[in-house]
């Protein structure tokens, strides 16, 4: 591999002191930086910042905005300022005292999940920012210090206000089948007043057949907060973790439900407005739990949100994460920040932390002027690469005009007239609405990658991403063609990810896609049929017989309690006494012929299997098509016992030839392996045979 210089995560040079790059050093391998963005995936003829002029000026002219410095003590220097004798609350500890000398006013703190203490501090005002740095790693214990960016949020554009809620159920006349019957839901047509054209477009409709989240998968969504009280959201949040990560404190302290802005709102109704309650919408997710995580202050017409503010919100999620009361998968920041110098390294260090622990991260791409014409600077976080970069497209599936794009962008959803939920601070609690941008499409993203770790709660973050973009549709926009320029690797298809993901993720270790074994070992697991253990399927080892009296149980027995079998061999205190009991007392299966005994410990051969097999199906064996039988060239070593039930088992594709041998052949006193087990069950069970 090439060596990598010190660069931020746009790929572009860094301005950030060398501590703050030793700190978080491990995130940057794990970034992949120096690799192409997309794997696999056809990097731009032309840059989109050559195709636009206004980056050069806009990179060269406009440094990020900024809020101070943001200071991360270690540990160490952590526990002793924490612990120093402040009861008077006047007395600074030794980390204020060091900052004051060096010229620097501390703001706030915080602890860390890892221990450190986050702290802002505002240089004076004739300091420069990159000095204010500068001094503060000089600090005893301090490891890194970088600025502390302020972010805003990426704003929705609203379409007029709507009429009252009985006004638009009257106009919602179900004109689709769905799994949900909320009105909007049901219009697919995006020329009809408050429909949810974008669930069609994306074929989430077909998502839901296969899928629904249904409270097993949360998504944190890091914005203004959202309305608890609203009739279409309150059954999916979870109030009792929302969090106010600027102030520190609950979000929905005491019970209350505060109005927390309309933003946040949108953008959780978008996600997971709760689906089937035949009222209003139905969020993407068909389900999922929201947890609010307010980021910004309270300005009611441009919060603001900085470094700080998200660090300690990315700090709260994991640790909510790590206890287990929530099973957050997804974050969704509609929010960003432009700027090619923008290098946030303790906000990149959580995000890519979160990935590692399976939470992926969605991020609204930019919406330009709103007007016509898009941006193709860097935006942030979104454009880290850890991130999911999200672009917004119409509901004919081209391009928003001014929609941003860069080769930094990696999947387009619709982002036109999207209805969601009105916030309301005067009580109504039944109000929606229609906005535009990516701040819309970010959450339908997020949405199918809560199905998505619905249906595969074991799917790393990576071969989530990978569903997601394999799955992608091409975007065919001639009048904004894009294909060349932007990293987006298509439409989201909702229905094609969790396809895609079933077909190419693996629950074992050792059982790969591609394999020959991989759908029959998974379609046994998910049915909770055949086990496995230790993260491991075991696909080549043999099957005893008292552990094919187990999968027999586990697909028949109900947990049915039967009579001791009268075996020699049968320990009734062993963990396979209640299967064998079952299988010999239902009689598919018997002991060994002559011995008393029922073969414990001895492996279950290919023929036995087709005799038991027989039996479960309650199979006229005599009446079977020798045809099959007779093509393998060693079908004359089967047993003359077991004749009847292979050729029974091989005219019905229960037992087919190993095709491991050439030319294929029966093998039938070769012991079954766990793998060949599998692949018999699945052959039985879709052929309606058992």
């Amino acid at each position: 591999m090439r060596t990598i210089p010190a660069i931020d995560m746009s790929g572009r040079p860094n301005t950030t002191r060398a501590a703050c790059s030793v700190l978080v050093s491990s995130a940057l391998v794990f970034a992949g930086l120096g690799l192409p963005l997309h794997e696999g995936h056809a990097s731009p003829a032309q840059t989109a910042f050559e195709q636009d002029a206004r980056y050069a000026s806009a990179a060269a002219n406009e440094a990020p905005e900024t809020d101070g410095i943001l200071i991360v003590a270690g540990a160490d220097a952590a526990a002793r300022a924490l612990s120093a004798d402040t009861k008077d609350n006047t007395t600074p500890d030794e980390l204020t005292r060091s900052l004051q000398d060096a010229g620097l006013k501390e703001t706030k703190r915080g602890l860390a999940g890892d221990g450190s203490l986050v702290v802002t501090a505002q240089p004076s005002n004739d300091a420069d920012i990159d000095d204010a740095i500068a001094a503060a790693e000089a600090i005893e214990g301090v490891v890194c210090a970088q600025p502390n960016y302020v972010y805003s949020l990426i704003d929705a554009i609203e379409d007029p206000v709507a009429a009252s809620v009985e006004t638009l159920e009257e106009e919602a006349a179900p004109l689709a089948a769905l799994a949900a019957n909320d009105p909007f839901a049901r219009i697919a047509d995006p020329g009809t007043p408050h429909n949810q054209y974008w669930l069609y477009n994306s074929n989430f409709d077909d998502a839901w057949n296969s899928t629904q989240t249904s409270g097993n998968v949360a998504i944190a969504v890091l914005d203004t907060g959202a309305m608890a009280a609203h009739r279409d959201l309150a059954a999916n949040i979870l109030t009792e973790y929302g969090w106010d990560a600027h102030e520190g404190t609950p979000l929905y302290a005491d019970g209350q439900n505060p109005f927390n802005g309309g933003h946040g709102t949108l953008v959780a109704g978008a996600a997971a407005a709760e689906a089937n309650n035949g009222f209003g919408m139905a969020g993407a997710s068909f389900n999922a739990s929201v947890i609010p995580v307010k980021v910004c202050d309270d300005n009611p017409t441009k919060p603001k949100i900085t470094s700080a503010d998200l660090i300690a919100a990315y700090d709260y999620v994991l640790a909510l994460a790590d206890s287990g009361k929530a099973n957050v998968r997804v974050v969704n920041l509609s929010l960003g920040a432009y700027g090619a110098t923008l290098d946030d390294r303790e906000l990149e260090k959580r995000i890519v932390a979160a990935k590692d622990k399976g939470i992926v991260t969605v991020c609204a791409g930019g919406n330009g002027d709103q007007i016509s014409t898009p941006d193709t600077r860097p935006i942030y976080p979104a454009d880290f690469d850890a991130c999911v970069s999200v672009t917004a497209l119409n509901a004919d599936g081209t391009n928003i005009a001014w929609s941003d794009y860069n080769e930094f962008k990696d999947i387009s959803a619709p982002g036109r007239s999207i209805t969601s939920l009105r916030a309301s601070a005067d009580g109504n609690t039944e109000g929606f609405t229609a906005a535009s941008g990516t701040s819309l499409a970010a959450p339908i993203v997020s949405a199918a990658f809560a199905l998505m770790f619905a249906a595969e709660p074991d799917a790393t973050v990576d071969e989530a991403k990978e569903a997601l973009y394999e799955s992608a549709a091409p975007v065919n926009d001639p009048e904004n063609d894009r294909s060349q320029a932007s990293g987006s690797h298509g439409a989201l298809d909702a229905a094609g990810a969790l396809d895609y993901l079933a077909k190419h993720h693996s629950a074992f270790s050792d059982v790969a896609p591609g394999e020959w074994f991989f759908e029959p070992v998974h379609y046994v697991s998910e049915r909770g049929i055949i086990n496995g253990w230790d993260g491991a399927f075991h696909p080549d080892q043999t099957l005893t017989r008292e552990q094919a009296a187990q999968i027999l149980y586990n697909r028949f027995g109900n947990g049915t309690i039967s009579a001791p079998a009268q075996l020699a061999d049968v320990e009734q205190g062993q963990w396979y006494a209640p299967a064998v009991n079952w299988a010999v007392e239902s009689g598919m299966m018997v002991g060994l012929s002559g011995t008393g005994t029922f073969g414990i410990g001895t492996d279950l051969s290919r023929e036995q299997l087709a005799m038991v097999v027989a039996r479960a199906a309650n199979a006229d064996t005599s009446a079977a098509d020798p045809s099959a039988f007779n093509t393998l060239p060693d079908h004359n070593a089967t047993s003359p016992w077991a004749r009847d039930a292979m050729i029974w088992a091989t005219d019905n594709g229960v037992i087919n030839g190993d095709t491991g041998t050439q030319p294929p052949r029966l093998l039938p006193q070769n012991p079954i392996t766990r793998a060949q087990m599998a692949q018999v069950v699945m052959n039985a069970m879709e052929g309606g045979i058992i």
